[in-house]
């Protein structure tokens, strides 16, 4: 199978985008004969990542949307790869897609799966698969296209399977560990702000904190840990998180797939959204969900608000244990393997030359 996969990371969207490319890339390797482009902005805190997908990577410069820190998918990123060798399909996972981008796109009669996007290029596409956000008029997409929704599609690590479930914690007493993951760039310093936030908390034990190869804010928020109540530890490289998940009494999270993980295992957790529409309206519909809290978008919460939010699931254990329940309800772990049968699906509902489903 030959695979186009067009994806961005670094500041300031974060590594998420680029992380889930490198499972899904690694999942259809094992499955088919694999030959993937990796089509990617180029950025020196991403080569790590890209260097582990099975893929031969094509850099090419960042394009961000007009008012927005997205980044935004040009066809152009595409046609020298598209041009220069056959393709059995293209993977979007850039958010929001333009109408003739996509339509041009659409053109070399390839089927398109384009991932968490609502823009109007949607409509190009053979196959939507959303887990940041929600489709927003399923009712009246085109009946060629494929609709996958949800916390069943959400592309995890495959240890997350045997990670399902495993937080383990008897919630008595307060809050005492709590784990700080804020994506790997966290470009807005929101961990500089958690940080402070918890500084008025001093009967926590011990805050660990996640810095990414991206994160630029490292000497700041070490001074912040030089005066803080509690114990503290900087944490970078680490090849899994699921031990600080079940470590932690409380995941302090940014968004995307961070917090899908956090639900899988069951870790309770607070949501201090980056500046990303699509991480706090997931914040949001996990927490109606009863899956998790969140005090919003983090540059407009306030300290006070922070701390309060952490005090009160301090306070309150049977509210950590009813997240801890609900989380694995929503997240099983087999993400990874559903979308890779629906992408392996696209290609052979596609197999004649030139058709468009």
């Amino acid at each position: 199978m030959k695979v186009v996969y067009r994806a961005d990371g670094g500041p300031p969207i974060g590594t998420g985008h680029l992380f889930r490319a490198s499972r899904l890339l690694r999942s259809l390797a094992a499955q088919t004969d694999l030959d993937a482009r990796l089509v990617y902005a180029d950025h020196d805190s991403m080569k790590g990542i890209v260097c582990e997908t099975p893929a031969r990577s094509v850099p090419v410069p960042y394009t961000y949307a007009p008012y927005s820190v997205k980044p935004r998918f040009t066809a152009q990123s595409l046609l020298p790869t598209l041009e220069s060798e056959p393709c059995d399909l293209i993977i979007v996972d850039m958010l929001d897609t333009d109408r003739e981008e996509m339509r041009q796109l659409a053109g070399f009669g390839i089927p398109i799966v384009s991932l968490d996007d609502r823009g109007e290029g949607r409509l190009f596409a053979n196959c939507l698969i959303n887990i940041l956000i929600e489709e927003p008029d399923p009712g009246h997409l085109p009946p060629h296209i494929r609709l996958l929704e949800g916390g069943k599609y959400v592309p995890l690590d495959p240890q997350f399977i045997q990670a399902h479930r495993s937080y383990r914690s008897d919630f008595q007493g307060p809050i005492q560990n709590v784990f700080v993951a804020l994506g790997g760039a966290d470009a807005a310093g929101l961990s500089l702000k958690v940080a402070e936030a918890l500084s008025h908390l001093p009967e926590l034990a011990r805050v660990e904190f996640l810095c990414g190869p991206a994160y630029p804010h490292r000497e700041s928020l070490h001074a912040i840990l030089q005066k803080a109540p509690w114990r503290s530890a900087l944490l970078s490289g680490l090849p899994t998180l699921i031990e600080k998940y079940r470590w932690c009494d409380l995941a302090i999270v940014a968004g995307g797939l961070t917090m899908y993980e956090v639900c899988c295992v069951g870790t309770p957790a607070l949501a201090v959204c980056q500046s990303i529409d699509h991480q706090i309206e997931l914040a949001e519909r996990l927490t109606r969900l009863g899956a998790m809290q969140t005090v919003g978008e983090g540059r407009k919460a306030t300290l006070e608000q922070i701390t309060d939010a952490v005090h009160t699931l301090s306070c309150r254990p049977d509210i950590r244990r009813a997240l801890s329940r609900v989380g694995p309800e929503i997240v099983d772990g087999h993400g990874t393997d559903r979308v890779t049968e629906a992408l392996i699906a696209a290609v052979r509902k596609h197999s004649t030359p030139g058709r468009n489903n």
